[in-house]
Formats: C-alpha cells, structure tokens, sequence
C-alpha cells in the first residue's frame, strides 16, 4: 500500500516530488531525498492565486513540518537565537509539533492552547490547553509574543479573537498571525452560515474556513492597535528550506 502511494505520489505530483534542489528542513536539520503532499486541490485556490494553500509537496517526511512551519520557525531562530537576555513567555495557539517540541531549544515559557470540539482530529501533549480563541483564559498582558499560525480563518468571531489575542500581549510584544490570502483580490471572501460543505469549498477554497484574505491581510488589524513589522526572507533561503516561495511573514508588534 505504501509502495502504491508513493508511486501515485510521483505520478501526480512529477518531479517536484524528489528533493532535487538539494534543499533540507530548518527544523530537524534533515535533507530528505522527497517532500509529502499537502494542500487542498479546490478551484477557487488557483484562481485568486491563494498564497498558503492549495496542493504542494513541501512536508518533511522525517518531521512532518510545514513549508509554513518552517518559516515560522525560521523567524524564531533568528530571534531567540540572538535574544537571550532574559526568559520570554510565549502563547502558541494550536501548536504544530514539529515546533512545539523544539520550544526547549531557547530560554522561552511557552504555553499551548487548542479548542477540541466534536470530531476533533487532532491530538497534543496533556500540557496543551483546551481554550477559546475569542475568550481566552489569561490575565491583560500575560505574553511576550503570540503565534497564531493558520488559525484566524477557521475562526468565525474573526473580531472577538484579534481583540483576545491583543489583550493577552504585552505593549511592544509581536505576534504571527499568519493566514492564506489571495494577492489578486481586495476584499475578503465571508462564508454565508447557509453553505454546505460544498460550497463553501468552492468560495473560499476548504470547508473548515470561515473566511478567505484578500491581499494584505494584516492592514484589517492595524486598527486594533497593532503595528506590521517586515521581516526579510531571501529568495535562496526560501529555496533552501522549502519555505513557500511568497509568503511572507505576517509580524505585528502591540502598539
């Protein structure tokens, strides 16, 4: 059965299957000699041109990080590995073990939250907490840093939870907040209450989201109190580490 998958895997998916740019995973410090599937193949994702979503070939079969993880974990690197002066508290919502397991890598407190409802698929350590993103059970300015990573657009009180996530921050703290969006399209696509299943794959592009983000997301948050942050990622970095090759990071400092 395996044999099989993985033969229909390279059939489909063709050369971008093997790992023929030598590239390796920032996370495990791995080189796989192929990348597994992931992604939802539905219309509406190649027709707005949606970035961080829709099918590729970008999980490390060793870990089974992301090409968003590890971006994520990229920027993390970078700031941990240099700002040690003094232990960080950090909230990861629904966090992506490939990362949450490496937290112990730098002097930094981080707290796991995940809501588990009915049919909910996905399991985490004892230590990951059961919570509301849009009523979270922290003190005003608990957190040093959020990581929010593909949430929000599985969240219909979009409102309630970037308010929570702004309390709980401290004043000068950042947050990744990053979401897929479509940089050919202006406004957001908002899924009616009335879709069934399909029909909201074929408007915004898979059927737990709530939502679809048009170009620049984060210009919507701005007036919460946030700041955007840029943080740079070179075109080879990218390509080493089979980060997607556009998405960009979604930083935001708490004003």
């Amino acid at each position: 059965m395996r044999l099989f998958l993985l033969i229909a895997n390279v059939n489909i998916f063709g050369r971008d299957f093997f790992n023929h740019d030598k590239a390796s995973c920032n996370i495990c410090q791995r080189k796989p000699w192929f990348w597994l599937p992931r992604g939802h193949n539905s219309a509406v994702l190649k027709e707005f041109k949606v970035i961080g979503a829709g099918p590729r070939n970008v999980d490390c079969p060793i870990c089974f990080s992301s090409d968003r993880d590890r971006l994520v974990y990229h920027y993390l690197e970078n700031r941990f590995g240099k700002d040690s002066t003094s232990k960080k508290s950090v909230l990861h919502v629904a966090p992506e073990k490939p990362i949450w397991k490496r937290w112990k890598n730098w002097d930094v407190q981080a707290t796991g939250i995940d809501k588990r409802t009915k049919g909910y698929k996905f399991s985490y350590h004892k230590s990951v907490l059961n919570a509301d993103l849009t009523d979270l059970p922290f003190e005003d300015s608990r957190f040093d840093m959020i990581i929010c990573n593909h949430v929000l657009e599985h969240i219909p009180d979009e409102y309630a939870a970037i308010m929570e996530l702004h309390r709980v921050l401290r004043t000068g703290g950042s947050a990744i907040l990053q979401v897929p969006f479509s940089p050919i399209r202006t406004q957001k696509r908002v899924n009616s209450k009335l879709f069934n299943r399909m029909q909201r794959i074929n408007w915004v592009g898979q059927h737990d989201h709530v939502r679809l983000y048009a170009n620049e997301p984060w210009k919507d948050w701005l007036s919460y109190g946030f700041e955007f942050i840029p943080f740079e990622i070179n075109r080879e970095t990218r390509i080493n580490y089979r980060m997607h090759r556009e998405e960009p990071l979604i930083l935001l400092k708490k004003l």
